[in-house]
């Protein structure tokens, strides 16, 4: 009833047709049900979180014909920089990721905006044939696309998100893996302060060859370019609720790495489990051990030595805390909430009006106004402290996202502030 006119309402409420059916009937010529569809959920007038959310909950089985396009994995290929040929027996490298920093920060650069296009697109097309979806895969910024080789045919590129689409706190990256111009995979990374989820995915065709390889230098990447010093490893990726990543043992791909697991007892389990890999070859690691080993995240902590042992800022508590002071501060709920909170935090900031901010950059004022509002000490920050973090929330609005995550990672007055409200919510 949302798609129809008033006078159609008997004929949607006929009980002798299905849905299917009058949909068949209200199309045009040449039409199919779901390019119908999103046409009429495209002209509701409705914000797009909410056509979003009706299209998501008719939870719509699709079928896509790839045909010759290059959505088929014959003709996935991007023309690759140059052919590099296997000679001789493929090698496993030994990797050793604190170790591989030594080599120093790997090339690194911008791609073009059509190139960046058609990176974007190669990776939604490698991904939704397998089944796969991931949410800064298709909301990837052609604009902010980065380009770089660890040699031998391979290359990765690096996507970032559209503005309007970023996360709250975090800059989420998502990765294209190529062999000779194939997508044999993709990767993520999701930076927060120095923190860096970071995971790669070979497609199975490609598994058992050079992996490490890969990810060694993505790390590398993150490491030199991005400014990353905590790498975490999540435990869904070593097999937590993950069967694919228990048949692959990933558990101990990451741990031959050199990432160790967050939690202490489950880190001796490790220790103890690879003796016995190391005293008898033929040992094979059971399932259910496997599945004990990915109860905890993993990481590779680069900090500096004089800091304490790494422990996550959780992004999850520092939105719960913005909940509480919603619920405790605002009777009227969120509109007033980011009244006051806009109005509150241009006083704290001294920023006279936003007139000569971008749209996105209004939008971003809007989002983080909440938060900062529930900093209490905000207006008594240093000038200096305050104008950088005017920079960082513009920033979040720029045309690149990495620019954000430098800001973010220098300014420490506001880690502090957050780590303070995320610990007050876990109290």
């Amino acid at each position: 009833s949302l798609f129809t006119l008033y006078m159609e309402s008997d004929g949607v409420d006929d009980e002798n047709l299905s849905t299917e059916d009058w949909v068949r009937k209200a199309m045009r010529g040449g039409q199919t049900s779901l390019g119908w569809l999103l046409e009429k959920l495209d002209s509701l007038e409705a914000p797009l979180e909410i056509k979003q959310h009706l299209y998501d909950n008719a939870e719509l089985t699709l079928r896509w014909e790839l045909g010759k396009t290059k959505a088929a994995r014959t003709l996935a290929k991007t023309p690759p920089r140059r052919i590099y040929y296997q000679k001789a027996p493929l090698k496993k490298a030994k990797v050793y990721l604190k170790d591989s920093l030594r080599k120093g920060s790997p090339p690194f650069s911008l791609l073009a905006q059509k190139a960046g296009t058609e990176i974007v697109n190669t990776l939604i097309r490698a991904q939704l044939p397998r089944h796969r979806e991931l949410y800064p895969v298709l909301y990837a910024n052609p604009e902010e696309v980065y380009t770089t080789s660890p040699g031998r045919g391979l290359e990765i590129f690096m996507l970032g998100m559209l503005p309007e689409y970023r996360m709250p706190l975090e800059a989420n990256y998502s990765a294209l893996l190529v062999k000779n111009g194939m997508p044999i995979g993709y990767g993520i990374a999701v930076l927060f302060f120095e923190r860096c989820e970071i995971a790669i995915n070979v497609f199975d065709t490609f598994r058992s060859g050079e992996a490490a390889l890969i990810f060694e230098h993505f790390f590398r990447v993150f490491y030199h370019h991005f400014g990353a010093r905590a790498f975490l490893m999540r435990r869904w990726q070593v097999g937590h609720e993950n069967e694919e990543g228990l048949q692959s043992g990933s558990f101990w791909f990451y741990f031959k790495l050199g990432f160790r697991s967050l939690d202490p007892r489950i880190s001796e389990l490790a220790q103890d489990e690879w003796q016995k890999i190391q005293r008898d070859k033929t040992h094979r690691t059971d399932i259910k051990t496997l599945k004990k080993l990915a109860r905890s995240d993993l990481v590779i902590d680069l900090r500096p030595k004089s800091e304490t042992p790494f422990k996550e800022l959780l992004v999850a508590d520092i939105g719960m805390a913005v909940t509480s002071m919603i619920a405790d501060r605002f009777p009227a709920g969120n509109r007033q909430a980011l009244t006051v909170s806009k109005r509150a935090v241009m006083n704290a900031l001294n920023i006279g009006d936003l007139k000569s901010w971008t749209v996105p950059e209004r939008l971003q004022f809007e989002r983080w106004s909440p938060l900062l509002a529930s900093i209490p000490d905000l207006s008594d920050w240093r000038t200096a402290e305050k104008q950088n973090l005017v920079r960082l929330i513009r920033s979040k609005a720029g045309k690149r996202e990495k620019s954000y995550v430098g800001l973010l990672q220098r300014h420490r007055r506001l880690l502090a502030a957050l780590t303070d409200l995320a610990s007050q919510n876990r109290a």
